[in-house]
């Protein structure tokens, strides 16, 4: 291939080991290719590629159009909002760990009801 035609691949690094090596050798021995070379450099370094807001022609682009979908965009953020919730209480619920049932000593449970009635009680 033509190092003519390889030069904007390899202003930005998209050349294989060996089509890199070739080119390097080219602008190095041949001024020509090198001044092509610094030309394009330059035109591409010159370009102002940033725009600082974007167009009004996009904002309308992507603002609703009508009142359903401005009903559609509110419902799926909800959904989304909810569904996000369930599933943080669903991983800290498998994060926490069960507590076990220990049951009591069975001293603790039988107890003499008539050690705790007074004696004039009628209650059986």
């Amino acid at each position: 291939m033509s190092p003519k035609n390889l030069l904007l691949s390899f202003y930005f690094g998209s050349l294989n080991e060996d089509e890199r090596l070739h080119m390097e050798r080219e602008l190095l021995t041949d001024a020509e290719v090198l001044t092509d070379y610094l030309d394009l450099k330059r035109e591409l370094e010159a370009v102002d590629l940033a725009t600082k807001a974007p167009s009004s022609s996009l904002w309308e682009k992507l603002k609703p159009k009508t009142q359903r979908e401005k009903r559609l965009y509110l419902s799926i953020s909800l959904g989304a909002a909810v569904a996000a919730g369930i599933a943080i209480i669903f991983v800290l619920q498998l994060q926490t760990k069960p507590t076990e049932f220990i049951q009591p000593p069975i001293s603790n449970v039988l107890f003499d009801s008539s050690s705790e009635l007074p004696a004039s009680s009628g209650v059986l």
